[in-house]
Parts: C-alpha cells; structure tokens; sequence
C-alpha cells in the first residue's frame, strides 16, 4: 500500500468545514451516483440523480449561488464585476444571480469567459440540453478557490479538496512522483508539469481555464489568454492617472462593501498606504475598516513598521492594531489545516504571521484580510531608467542566470526544498528536461502586462477550510489590463520610481509616507524564531528518518542547516527559506502518513 494515500482532508484535520468551491459528483452515462462518494465530498447523499453539484463558502454563505432551470444547473463560487452591466449585456435583468449571468456568458464566450467576467470565481455545470449529458469546469482568470477533478470513465469528482477526492474509492490515490516534486518546485519547476498533483488520479485546473466532459470522448479543453495585450490607450498621462484612479477607488468600494468588513494589512508602505487611502476614502461608514501591522515581539532588534503605518492610520482615521507573532505559531511545523489547506506541499513561509492575522481577523470579526501584494504591476511600479547602469543591470543578470530560465540553472535550483541526491539525479522525464528560455513579451511601447502579473492571477487566497480570505486587489484584471494598454512613456512620465502611486497619495497621506523609499521585513521576528526553534525542528529529523523522508528529502542537510541556524542564527534569505521549506516539506510527507493510517 502507498503510504501517502488518502491524505487527511480539510475536514478531518480538524476544522469542521468543507473547502470553498466548486463540488460536484456525476455520471456521465446517467447512471446513478455512488451515496458513498457524496458522503466524501460532503454533498446531499440522499439526492438522486446522475448529477450532484454545490456551490460553497463557509465564510461568504452569499459568494456561493447556483442557476437551475431548462435542463441545466450552474453553480458558481466567487463574484463577477460589474455584474449589473454584464447581465444588461447578455439580456439579463440587473439583479441576476452571478450563477445565472455566468451561465450567460458560457453561452456566448465559450472558451473567452474568462476574458469577459472580471472577478474571481470557479464553475460548475451540469448540462442536458442537448440531450447529451456536459460537464463544465471552469476558473477565473484570478485564483480564488482551487478547481480539482477526478475522472474514471463515466464517473466525474470535482472538488477544491485534493484529499477529499482522494479518499472516494475510485480515484487513483497513488502517489504522482512528478506532481508531488512539481509541487515542492519554482515555477519553472511547475510550469514543466501543468495540472499534476501528488495523486495520479487527481489534476488541477489553472486559471483562465476550462475543461468540457462528455461521455466517451477526451475532456474538451476551454483555452483563452487572460494576459492578451489590450489596444493601446490614447489619453494624456494626466488623464491615465485620474482613471486610475478612479477605478482603484472602485475596486476598494466593491471589495469592501461586498464583504462588510475588511483589515488593511498596513506597513506605511506605498502599496499599502495606496490600498488603505482608497478603502477608507470609499467604504461605507458602517463598514467595520481597521488596520492591521506586523510588529516586532518584545527584545527583538530588527526594527518594525508600526511607527509609519501609524502614521498613515491616524491620517486616514483607522484604528490600527499591531500584531505579534505567538510562541505558539512554529516556522518548521505548520498546524495541520495549513497544511490540508495547501492541496499539495505547503510553500508558504509566512504561516505564522498569516495564522496571527487570521486569529485576531476572527476576534474583531472581519470577514477580509486585503493585501497590498503585487502593486509592482501597476501603480507601484519601478521603471528602470535607460543609461549605463541599466545595461551594467541587465548584463549582470545575464550572468546570473536570472533571466534566461530554468535552462541555465542548476536541476537543484528549481526546486525551494533540498532534495535527496539520489532523487535529484534521477528526475522524471517532465522535470529533468531543459526547456528553451522564455521569450520577453513584445509590448509594442506599451506598458503590457509585467512578469509579477502571472504569479498574482495564480496566487490561491483561501488558505484553508474556514480561514478569513487573503485579498490581492493589486491583481485585479480591469486595473492589470488598464495599465498594460498605457504608453510606456505615459507611466514613465509620471516618475520612474513608482510615479504613478506617489502622484495619487500627495496631499493625502503625511509626506514622510510619500517619500519613503524603503520598506523593513514583512515578519520582524521570523529571523529569531528560525533561530529560537531551530533545536526543535532538528530533534523531529529522527522520526523523519524512521517514517523514510529521506527517500525525498536531504535529511543530512536538513540537519546540518538546522545546527547552523540554532548556533549562529540566519545567514540570509536563501538559507532561512530553504531549509525552513525544507522541514515544512518532511511535516506535510509525514502528515499524509500519518493521514493514510487515520
């Protein structure tokens, strides 16, 4: 028996709840469902039929609707923007559910829904209008809850719990060597094994992608590019700066009134400042707004951000809450929903400043966590001045290998965790091959969409079953694609170093926030927790080594880094994230041991 089947589920980790999502059990033959297979993924056993769907969020009950009429049942999980408008679009009245105006959509876009429907949600839909049963999955171009399925001939599983559909009997729970080492993997690692997970019965949608089931034929694949560079757009940079503004302030509104109360994750940094300006300027009076900053624990010598984000808080009349990381939270081992809550080896190293926000998230009763992430694409963006030392830059990182890919990369280097040697010299085929380096997107003067876009449309922001949601409004389509149709000598015009945001804040915020130029880490303590629990996280190599991680992992170096860092603390970024991936890595193997024999 494989001793990493059956993973524990969100749910019998401990939490309670069910995931997020899309959940759905068919038989595309029409045939009838298994009550077994509904009891695993939580859905109504007793409902009859050759299909069962659900829309769910434990913590948004209004994000989940569902559209039933003419033979066809669609479900949705999520939001749609500028749903009214949509919905008048596609002859529908305003008030339409975002089920029902995604179900329009579908009609229409096909494959291009994605591009159409800003927002972020997943779908389901069971179709027999033409007399032929249909399946549709399919994700927003944003990631907001994960879209995983399981097929095996007539029968179909959709879930946003990989354990979940691991444990119906089936699917083929054995372990997928390439996905479980994809999973531990950079994103040239990932990228090399699109859609696997550690299960070789389970794969995973991306976003902006969708997949049609049928019986007896292939899943039809549902393919658009949410990153297409938009027209150019003709406006003075005057002009660029009000829009953006404008629509940076109704996405704050939108968000904020749609979940009724929201923390500012404030450091007194640009990109948050810009947030927390625009969500205090928009919100609601009723609305439960405050402001969260990570603060340094007592004794600890890095400096924090409590002072500036302070200062940005009273300008704006939030309440401002410092929050400390608890000797309860470990670096090395995350609690056991973090890591039922990942679908796959966690890559988080920021869970226990995460887990702290959730806690007093949950106290003061706010319903969102908003994160001022991924502003680089956009409005806080660094445009690099040409001249000698841009070329100086770009040559030196040619030497480094940072922007030629994965090809001119150690096989090692793809990876955030040391694997074992023997595993690293023998990968699968999908993970040892040498892929041509990526191409730089033509931009044809414009500003286009940059390299972080990608990574934040895929940034999950549901953590676990139950846990506050992490919101990215920085990734939001309508303001990417606004931005990547500007002239680039627009952006530039209003300030190299993140012109754009400094213009929209002066006057609004103190000047000292204006004019900051440099930020202080996001979790002063981690350093010295690495360091305080280091002897800990080294004494649970033993079981390590008796439950055979040592068949994945580099025990010996995982030892040897832990000795280091409890002796003489971190020596910097890279040795803190992978040896601490690297132990977090041995918990999740040993957790879905341990999970297989529960």
């Amino acid at each position: 028996m494989n001793p990493y089947q059956h993973g524990q589920s969100a749910q019998a980790a401990g939490s309670g709840l069910r995931r997020s999502g899309v959940h759905g059990l068919f038989r595309l033959d029409e045939g009838p469902i298994d009550p077994d297979d509904a009891v695993r993924l939580g859905l109504d056993a007793v409902r009859s039929g050759a299909g069962i769907l659900e829309a769910f969020d434990p913590v948004e009950p209004w994000a989940g609707t569902s559209a039933v009429e003419d033979a066809c049942t669609t479900c949705l999980a999520g939001w749609i923007d500028d749903a009214a408008m949509i919905a008048e679009r596609l002859g529908l009245s305003p008030g339409s559910s975002p089920a029902r105006i995604a179900r329009a959509a579908l009609d229409r876009y096909g494959a291009e829904t994605p591009l159409q429907l800003s927002g972020e949600w997943t779908l389901l839909q069971w179709d027999r209008r033409a007399g032929r049963a249909a399946v549709t999955i399919m994700a927003s171009a944003a990631r907001r809850d994960p879209v995983l399925y399981a097929q095996a001939g007539a029968r179909l599983a959709v879930s946003s719990d990989l354990y979940a559909l691991a444990r119906i009997g089936w699917v083929d729970s054995e372990l997928d060597e390439t996905g479980l080492l994809a999973g531990m993997g950079r994103p040239a690692a990932r990228a090399m094994a699109p859609g696997r997970t550690i299960y070789r019965g389970v794969a995973r949608l991306g976003p902006g992608q969708g997949l049609v089931f049928r019986a007896g034929a292939s899943p039809k694949a549902l393919h658009c590019d949410p990153l297409a560079l938009p027209p150019p757009w003709p406006g003075t940079a005057e002009e660029a700066l009000a829009e953006a503004e404008a629509l940076l302030r109704q996405i704050m509104r939108e968000r904020i009134a749609r979940a009724g109360s929201a923390a500012m994750l404030l450091s007194g940094g640009l990109d948050s400042t810009l947030l927390s300006w625009a969500a205090a300027t928009e919100a609601d009076p009723a609305s439960n707004l405050i402001t969260f900053t990570s603060a340094a624990p007592p004794g600890c010598a890095v400096r924090d951000e409590t002072n500036e984000a302070r200062l940005v808080a009273d300008s704006l009349g939030l309440a401002n809450l410092p929050i400390v990381v608890g000797p309860e939270h470990d670096s090395y081992r995350p609690p056991a929903r973090v890591l039922a809550g990942a679908n796959g080896p966690p890559l988080g190293n920021r869970h226990c400043l995460t887990e702290a926000f959730q806690q007093v998230a949950r106290q003061h009763g706010i319903n969102l966590l908003v994160n001022g992430t991924y502003g680089e694409g956009t409005l806080t963006a660094r445009l690099e001045k040409p001249g000698p030392l841009s070329i100086i830059r770009r040559f030196a990182k040619r030497l480094l290998g940072r922007t030629e890919g994965p090809s001119l990369l150690q096989a090692g280097d793809w990876f955030h965790v040391q694997l074992a040697t023997h595993r690293l010299a023998k990968l699968p085929p999908e993970l040892a091959a040498r892929p041509e380096p990526a191409k730089p997107d033509a931009h044809h003067g414009q500003f286009g969409f940059q390299p972080v876009a990608a990574k934040a449309l895929a940034h999950p922001n549901a953590f676990y079953a139950g846990a506050v949601r992490m919101d990215f409004p920085f990734r939001d389509l309508r303001l990417l694609r606004f931005f990547a149709g500007l002239p680039t000598g627009t952006v530039s015009s209003l300030g190299a170093d993140r012109g754009a945001a400094r213009r929209m804040l002066a006057g609004r915020v103190p000047a000292a926030i204006v004019d900051r130029r440099a930020g202080r880490p996001a979790d002063p303590g981690g350093y010295d927790r690495l360091q305080r629990q280091a002897p800990t996280a080294r004494a649970r190599i033993a079981g390590y080594r008796k439950a055979g991680l040592d068949a994945w992992l580099d025990l010996d170096w995982l030892e040897l880094e832990l000795t280091r860092v409890a002796s003489h603390g971190v020596s910097g970024v890279d040795q803190a994230n992978r040896t601490q991936l690297t132990a977090m890595t041995a918990e999740y193997l040993q957790w879905l041991q341990d999970g297989a024999k529960s």
